[in-house]
């Protein structure tokens, strides 16, 4: 039976991402990756025209899902405190799960305007969506985007390390955000 191109696109992109989680970018290649994939080297190249677009093709849509789960999990909560924290703990494990592509996007110079764009684009998602999410409690609005890069720089910070802090990083964050809640951020402070 013949896939169609959306399903072989996807079946690619599905036995690339653990390949290069696994192995890393550069002991990954394009033959191991069409094999696994019951294709032929020339279809895959007519999907993806080398490894560098194909590893960053898995990267976006890693980070897709994630922000799809994010969402999923935020609607089922009813307030935005609840939501923040749910947010930030997926984060906390999507930088966990995610760490092998990370560090070895961290390898790769990131040569073309485009590829910048394309990370930039992934962290701006990041902070907007967080950014948003506080804009909906009492806090002022122009502490909410700078209080989202915070909390997402610190909470990247403590995934990055594995660290067994992260259970107090959290408790932190909760308590903070009572607090700044509470005090509606500091509206007063003119």
């Amino acid at each position: 039976m013949r896939r169609s191109q959306p399903e072989l696109k996807e079946r690619i992109l599905e036995i690339a991402a653990p390949l290069f989680l696994q192995e890393g970018f550069d002991q990954v290649d394009m033959r191991t990756i069409s094999r696994r994939a019951d294709i032929a080297v020339g279809t895959l190249y007519n999907y993806f025209p080398n490894k560098r677009v194909l590893f960053f093709e898995v990267f976006e849509t890693g980070w897709e899902e994630v922000f799809n789960r994010i969402n999923n999990l935020c609607s089922q909560k009813e307030s935005s405190q609840e939501k923040i924290k749910v947010f930030l703990e997926e984060f906390h494990k999507a930088v966990i799960e995610r760490r092998g592509l990370g560090l070895e996007l961290l390898k790769l110079s990131l040569e073309t305007p485009e590829e910048k764009s394309r990370i930039r684009r992934i962290e701006q998602n990041l902070k907007e969506q967080l950014s948003e999410m506080l804009n909906k409690t009492s806090l002022e609005e122009r502490y909410c985007y700078p209080l989202a890069r915070c909390l997402l720089s610190s909470t990247w910070s403590v995934s990055k390390e594995n660290s067994e802090q992260a259970d107090l990083h959290f408790k932190f964050i909760d308590w903070l955000l009572q607090n700044l809640i509470a005090n509606k951020g500091a509206k007063n402070d003119e």
